[in-house]
């Protein structure tokens, strides 16, 4: 969501596992819902952009097995090279 709560479709989502090196990609529906799905266990980086709003960043996200991550962004407006 962007700060007034509204749904931003269309962000890019990307699950970098840094010890492989792969990266996993999503994007967010209309509704603002993503899934990244089938991700091996690990640490991740996950980062989430959208042309106008400023980069998010979570640096480290656990997955074990049989778990599921649920990740709530909100993205602030900024510049595209933010």
């Amino acid at each position: 969501t962007d700060t007034s709560g509204a749904a931003i479709p269309g962000a890019s989502i990307s699950a970098l596992h840094p010890a492989t090196g792969l990266s996993y990609k999503a994007e967010s529906n209309e509704s603002g819902v993503y899934v990244v799905s089938a991700l091996p266990i690990g640490r991740y980086e996950v980062t989430i952009t959208r042309d106008g709003f400023q980069s998010l960043r979570f640096p480290t996200l656990d997955l074990s097995a049989g778990t599921r991550a649920r990740l709530d962004a909100t993205l602030k407006l900024g510049s595209v090279n933010e």
